[in-house]
């Protein structure tokens, strides 16, 4: 594909994936997240019990971890979260503009089954972003910065490549996130609210994770060798 062929038909879809969009579609409209029901938000979080697996903390099986109490390893555990549930907070703050941006950008030039995901995957990136953060206010945590350099390069250059690059670097955020927050967090030692919400967290993203598979290659099926 040409950059001028690009750039005309930046998101264009084969009929197999536009069908598999057509379903992500679907899916998002007959399950929506609703903010004010996706988790118990009167009952109380449960401090005694670790946010994530031991084994999952960054300095497990160093000296540093054998010299802490079970308090003090629980409490580097709910740190350890809340600088996770932060990051998970400045990604998905700033895919909502950049995805509206490239709408705006292509609305004649993008697969309708494209454009209807891209203003959903929106939407429900800032009902998680709400979700995080009201998370985060009820567990008291503190609220961690972004990584210098790389967020500012992130909301800075994106925006103005071609879409199917920010779609193919969003996926591989996301899809190493999720796979990491599961692992660490679906087991039934971890406090309950926190499993919970990363579980209903992970059905929306499983379907972002998809939406980006079908669109990179799609996009990559049809380009030119170098």
């Amino acid at each position: 594909m040409t950059a001028a062929a690009a750039e005309q038909n930046p998101i264009i879809l084969a009929s197999e994936n536009l069908a598999k969009v057509q379903t992500l579609i679907n899916a998002s409209h007959r399950s929506p997240m609703d903010l004010a029901t996706v988790l118990p938000w009167s009952d109380s979080i449960d401090f005694d019990k670790p946010p994530k697996i031991e084994r999952g903390s960054w300095i497990y099986g160093t000296p540093y971890w054998d010299a802490l109490s079970d308090q003090q390893r629980r409490e580097l555990l709910w740190k350890e979260v809340a600088r996770d549930v932060s990051m998970f907070i400045w990604l998905e703050q700033t895919l909502p503009p950049l995805y509206i941006g490239y709408i705006n950008r292509h609305p004649f030039s993008m697969s309708p089954e494209v454009y209807e995901y891209l203003m959903i995957f929106s939407k429900e990136e800032i009902t998680h972003t709400l979700m995080f953060r009201r998370y985060m206010k009820m567990a008291g945590l503190e609220l961690f910065q972004p990584p210098v350099g790389t967020y500012a390069q992130f909301i800075a250059q994106l925006p103005s490549m071609h879409p199917v690059i920010g779609i193919l670097f969003t996926l591989m955020l996301e899809w190493v996130a999720e796979e990491n927050a599961m692992f660490l967090t679906q087991d039934d030692s971890v406090e309950p609210l926190t499993r919970k919400m990363f579980h209903k967290h992970h059905i929306e993203e499983a379907r972002h994770i998809a939406f980006g598979k079908r669109v990179a290659e799609n996009f990559f099926s049809k380009a030119h060798r170098a």
